[in-house]
């Protein structure tokens, strides 16, 4: 969740429409479902993050 926290906290304070934060939010929950499955999996947190990061999401 920790690596969550800023990409929602710059969603909320954007000046985008509420549409459009809904279905950012909306995406960004869903990646947090698939981090969470991947973890119940086994899959190596310290990998995850790194995958994470390396990929540059522009808003």
């Amino acid at each position: 969740m920790m690596v969550i926290i800023p990409c929602i906290a710059e969603i909320a304070a954007s000046d985008t429409p509420g549409r459009v934060k809904k279905l950012r939010l909306g995406a960004v929950s869903e990646l947090q479902r698939y981090l969470h499955y991947y973890r119940q999996l086994g899959y190596i947190p310290k990998l995850l993050k790194c995958c994470y990061y390396d990929t540059e999401v522009d808003f």
